[in-house]
């Protein structure tokens, strides 16, 4: 019995230094006496809408994005680029940090044409960003 416990451990440890950063596997015991797993991935987010609501505010809005057995996420990144140059720009503090609803409205942004991303995150678990919206101007 401690041989199958040890080779069930070393089995998890291998399998956890090869799980890639956005992905999870889930094991659970067999009535057999074996294991089996499950992987699953945290996708692509969801191309945001960008939209200039007043003066210097712009709402950002974006679908929810699952992961690949169906279970939703936990949250998400926002991310904020200069349109033109393409170049990221800090996020101001309404839409920093993990995000758990599906909108977010920064305020007093700089005048500009930006655009706007998000990123699923589950965890310490990140997908891949999305698309960039397409650009609001202030």
């Amino acid at each position: 019995m401690a041989a199958r416990n040890t080779s069930s451990a070393v089995a998890l440890a291998v399998v956890a230094l090869l799980v890639t950063a956005s992905a999870q596997a889930a094991w659970t015991a067999a009535r057999t006496g074996g294991a089996y797993g499950r992987a699953t991935s945290v996708g692509q987010g969801v191309t945001p809408t960008a939209t200039k609501i007043t003066g210097r505010d712009i709402r950002v809005t974006w679908t929810a994005a699952t992961l690949t057995n169906g279970a939703g996420v936990g949250g998400y990144l926002v991310r904020r680029y200069n349109a033109l140059t393409g170049t990221e720009v800090a996020i101001t503090a309404s839409c920093s940090g993990t995000i758990a609803a599906l909108t977010c409205t920064e305020s007093n942004v700089a005048k500009g044409s930006w655009q706007l991303t998000v990123t699923p995150l589950v965890a310490n678990w990140r997908g891949t960003e999305s698309l960039k919206s397409p650009a609001v101007t202030l």
